[in-house]
């Protein structure tokens, strides 16, 4: 289990956790973030807990993803308290990050997007220095069970 909330102590000094403003003090406008909170509650309790999604809009690609993410969380009966698309930086997915994790109703923060070998591809750099225990050997058992469906286009994933 990855504990999010002790995660500040390693950070530096100038990242905020408060999870209050939309984008982090002195981030500029290149750099902002764009938010699409939304509620996808599948059972219409707002008290409930449970997903955060992401989406890292790092391409085209990004809006159908979510939806699919989405659709298949409620198919298996999953609570969705909340959604955001951010732009592909690491400050941008980040911040993101903390407002889902300081909202109080989130378990668990999915992220869509930003993963493969490009550029603008920042979210496993971005989310790496927030977690307090990675999971080795997760990311290579995920490849493996991508590599069956989608062959060796996994590696640009």
């Amino acid at each position: 289990m990855v504990d999010f909330q002790s995660r500040g102590s390693r950070r530096g000094s100038a990242e905020r956790d408060d999870g209050d403003d939309e984008t982090d003090a002195g981030t500029t406008d290149s750099e902002a973030v764009e938010t699409t909170e939304t509620e996808h509650s599948t059972d219409g309790d707002s008290g409930d807990s449970g997903f955060f999604v992401i989406t890292v809009d790092a391409d085209e690609s990004a809006p159908e993803a979510t939806d699919a993410v989405l659709t298949q969380l409620e198919r298996e009966g999953r609570t969705v308290v909340g959604s955001d698309t951010v732009e592909a930086s690491l400050d941008a997915v980040q911040s993101a990050i903390n407002r889902a994790v300081s909202r109080g109703d989130t378990d668990a923060v999915l992220t869509i997007g930003g993963t493969g070998v490009g550029d603008a591809d920042v979210t496993v750099d971005a989310v790496e220095p927030l977690l307090d225990k990675p999971l080795p050997g997760f990311g290579e058992l995920f490849r493996v069970s991508y590599h069956e469906r989608v062959g060796p286009a996994v590696i640009g994933m």
